[in-house]
C-alpha cells in the first residue's frame, strides 16, 4: 500500500491532543511579540473525528508520539478512507 503524505486522515483527539492543537502557535506568537495566530480548538465531525493532511498530523503530534507520554489520540488508530 502506498499513501501520499498529502492524503487526508482522521483521528479522534484526546483532551491532551486538543490542548496541543490549541497551543500550536504559542512559540511563534511569543517570537513575534504579538498574537499573529489566534488559538483555536480543532474542528470535529459528528463522530468526533478531526481531519488532517498526514504530513501536518505528523508535524504537529510527532514529538508527542512516545510510549512515556500521554496519548494525543484515542483509540490509537488513524482512519484513512481511500
Amino acid at each position: 500500500m502506498r499513501i501520499n503524505l498529502n492524503e487526508t486522515i482522521k483521528v479522534k483527539l484526546t483532551n491532551f491532543g486538543k490542548e496541543v492543537y490549541y497551543h500550536q502557535h504559542d512559540e511563534f506568537n511569543k517570537f513575534v511579540g504579538k498574537e499573529m495566530c489566534k488559538p483555536s480548538y480543532p474542528k470535529e465531525d459528528e463522530d468526533g473525528y478531526t481531519e488532517f493532511q498526514l504530513w501536518r498530523f505528523m508535524e504537529l503530534y510527532g514529538a508527542y508520539m512516545n510510549i512515556a507520554l500521554q496519548n494525543v489520540i484515542d483509540p490509537i488508530e488513524i482512519v484513512y478512507d481511500e
